[in-house]
């Protein structure tokens, strides 16, 4: 897997002429922005390269860019853990698929038009680069989320069901997206937050949490208790919620920053 090489390629494409070796892999620059850095060394684990994005160097409207990086740990490669004094949040490419289709969406990102709408619909479900997703299925774990949860919005309470969307914890990409053990209903302002790990629900006490960005409109939420299901067994998963709280801490370090 030649990863700097593919990289470089990429990098001459989109203009990022300022391509330089450091310690422990290869940076990537447009002008004296960073764009992303490629590390061959110090890594999660051994021989699987990984690729640091920086917040600033890509990103548009900060939410986008977060939900873009959640969607390229989770769909395209894995997640990495942030090192060095940056903190940028890192995907590690384990094969050769993973490091075209990276490629792929790096080139996308990059020459996207901020004022167009495919940033957003990249993300989306029906355009994740993989067969189409299964509307039956999404349509069934939306029924029986408001069936458990009694049409409520778990964080809010909102009972007004145009308003209420079944939520992904984890974003689906394995058979089990579907289950009630990776979802919750939300209020569609909520909904985004989530998404956006604007918001987040503590693992241990199964609290809510606001970032900071969204503390002046949302603070009445901070530790506000998670609504449950009627059937306790069908209660989100812990491990599903450290995954969404990973995130959320990932994306509000990186912005103290």
């Amino acid at each position: 897997m030649n990863v700097l090489s593919l990289m470089d390629s990429l990098a001459s494409e989109l203009l990022w002429s300022n391509v330089r070796d450091i310690k422990n892999g290869r940076n990537y620059q447009f002008g004296t922005q960073t764009k992303i850095t490629v590390y061959t060394s110090r890594l999660d684990h051994e021989e699987i390269p990984e690729v640091a994005l920086s917040p600033k160097g890509l990103g548009r409207s900060s939410p986008l860019f977060w939900l873009w990086v959640s969607y390229l740990q989770n769909c395209v490669g894995a997640y990495a853990k942030p090192k060095f004094s940056q903190k940028y949040p890192r995907v590690a490419i384990a094969n050769d698929a993973q490091l075209a289709q990276l490629i792929l969406c790096l080139r996308e990102y990059a020459l996207d038009n901020e004022d167009q709408r495919t940033v957003r619909d990249r993300l989306s479900d029906s355009l994740v680069n993989r067969p189409a997703w299964n509307r039956r299925g999404q349509s069934d774990f939306r029924t029986l989320l408001f069936e458990e949860y009694a049409g409520s919005c778990a964080i809010s309470g909102c009972r007004t069901e145009p308003a209420v969307e079944a939520a992904h914890v984890v974003p689906y990409r394995h058979d089990h997206a579907y289950e009630p053990t990776n979802g919750l209903p939300l209020r569609a302002d909520l909904h985004s937050l989530f998404d956006a790990r604007l918001i987040a629900i503590h693992p241990n006490t199964r609290k809510v949490v606001v970032a900071a960005d969204a503390l002046g409109d949302y603070s009445i939420y901070q530790d506000k208790e998670l609504g449950e299901p009627r059937n306790r067994n069908l209660r989100v998963t812990e491990a599903n919620l450290r995954v969404q709280y990973r995130e959320f801490e990932q994306r509000n370090e990186c912005t103290e920053r």
